[in-house]
């Protein structure tokens, strides 16, 4: 019940992953674990139980295929996606900067195209560049994405 830090706390200790909270994939690409609720500046789990709480308002509307089998043709999946991950293997960028994505995705596939309007939008939000980038991620790896059985812990969109 509820939303915020204590209730994911909560959600997540119930899982209980003990003293080792990281899963494996999230120590194969270094990522930040949802497991992990300190330090507070790169707590991901609050954000996360808030997407799945969200998520679960359309019960079987989603699945996720890293973790289960879809159960209805209607289902749409759903991935993980770890934004530095992904700006590392698709655009060789150790940082993420929305300023340089023009550039990077020049050089990524000089086919894609998009508005200036777009383009300012993006260049100028984090959020946005990442989402850019982690949809990106999703045409690149999608095929095996799709392939990869399903695992209790998941599994995060371009790891190998």
């Amino acid at each position: 019940a509820g939303f915020g830090r204590a209730p994911a706390q909560a959600f997540f200790r119930s899982l209980g992953k003990g003293e080792n909270p990281s899963r494996s994939v999230e120590l194969l690409c270094k990522s930040n674990s949802v497991f992990a609720e300190k330090p507070f500046q790169k707590n991901i789990q609050t954000g996360t139980f808030r997407i799945w709480k969200d998520l679960n308002t359309e019960p079987g509307a989603f699945y996720a295929p890293h973790v289960e089998e879809r159960s209805s043709s209607s289902q749409l999946a759903i991935f993980e996606g770890y934004p530095s991950l992904s700006w590392k293997l698709l655009l060789n960028s150790r940082h993420r900067d929305p300023s340089a994505l023009k550039a990077l995705l020049r050089d990524y596939d000089p086919m894609i195209t998009w508005t200036a309007e777009h383009q300012r939008q993006v260049t100028r939000d984090p959020n946005l560049a990442d989402a850019l980038v982690l949809a990106l991620s999703m045409k690149h790896f999608g095929a095996e994405a799709f392939t990869r059985p399903p695992h209790p812990e998941g599994w995060i969109l371009g790891v190998p």
